[in-house]
């Protein structure tokens, strides 16, 4: 019976000690600064001359340089000529292709 009642306090003294180091180890964690912005989006490149773009154009893939009403003009148009049934059929083959694999 003693033998028990020893086990009895074995378990709750780690199960305290286990409780202590949890809230130890949590105030440390909350204590900590997080990063959530990766090293290569919060580093701004310099654009050389010769890299920048004309307004209107494509910077980047999916960008857009717009600094004019004229620009977004030129843009809205490029937009409405758009063939959108071939951007749906180049989709579907896009859906298709993906289902594949």
């Amino acid at each position: 019976m003693e033998q028990n009642k020893e086990q009895k306090g074995i378990a709750q003294i780690l199960i305290i000690v286990l409780i202590l180091v949890g809230i130890a180890v949590g105030v440390y964690l909350v204590q900590q600064n997080t990063d959530f912005f990766s090293d290569a989006a919060s580093k701004k490149k310099e654009v050389s001359q010769s890299q920048k773009t004309v307004p209107g154009q494509v910077a980047k893939k999916g960008e857009i340089e717009i600094k004019s009403g004229q620009d977004l003009q030129k843009v809205l148009t490029d937009l409405d000529n758009t063939d959108i049934n071939a951007m749906d059929q180049e989709l579907s083959q896009n859906d298709s292709d993906a289902a594949s694999f």
